[in-house]
């Protein structure tokens, strides 16, 4: 979903400078399956093939998802100012899409986030439903580690988490 230039320095400082790297780009969803209850089937064959080289844990393969949550405010196209009660609000959804992130339940995740039609642009929904997808099955549930926003000098806030899934 983003570029992986953090990703791929922070991999060569813990692991070493060779590490193998296999980038995969995540756009978003296109329109036609923009849909709370959309088939996500297109997907499926590629996700299942990942899915099928992360399974053995003995090759040390391990999946990155580097993306955002929700994006709201002036900045973002929304017609409100950022308030308290906005920040809580986008919390309490971002947490409801989390906990099924950390319950590596791809489906549930994508349907919670468009719930309201990705009201909130959660930008990561590809990236995220695809990294969910590629550890199901082979990953445990996972434990937040770090929740919070970041300010937009224009106007809105852009949300982020970092998670293990073991």
């Amino acid at each position: 979903e983003h570029s992986i230039e953090f990703q791929a320095v922070m991999l060569a400082h813990v692991f070493d400078p060779d590490i193998a790297i296999v980038p995969i780009l995540c756009g978003p969803f296109t329109q036609d399956i923009a849909q709370e209850d959309a088939p996500l089937d297109r997907l499926d064959p590629f996700l299942a093939a990942v899915n099928t080289l992360v399974s053995d844990p003995a090759d040390g393969v391990t999946v990155i998802a580097g993306a955002d949550l929700a994006h709201v405010g002036k900045r973002f196209g929304d017609a409100f100012d950022i308030t308290d009660a906005v920040v809580q609000r986008v919390a309490a959804r971002d947490d409801e899409d989390m906990q099924h992130a950390a319950s590596v339940q791809p489906e549930a995740f994508y349907r919670s986030v468009m719930r309201d039609r990705n009201e909130r642009k959660v930008c990561g929904l590809g990236c995220i439903y695809a990294m969910l997808k590629a550890v199901e099955g082979h990953a445990a549930a996972g434990e937040l580690l770090c929740y919070g926003y970041s300010p937009d000098p224009i106007g809105g806030i852009v949300s982020y988490a970092s998670m293990v899934l073991a």
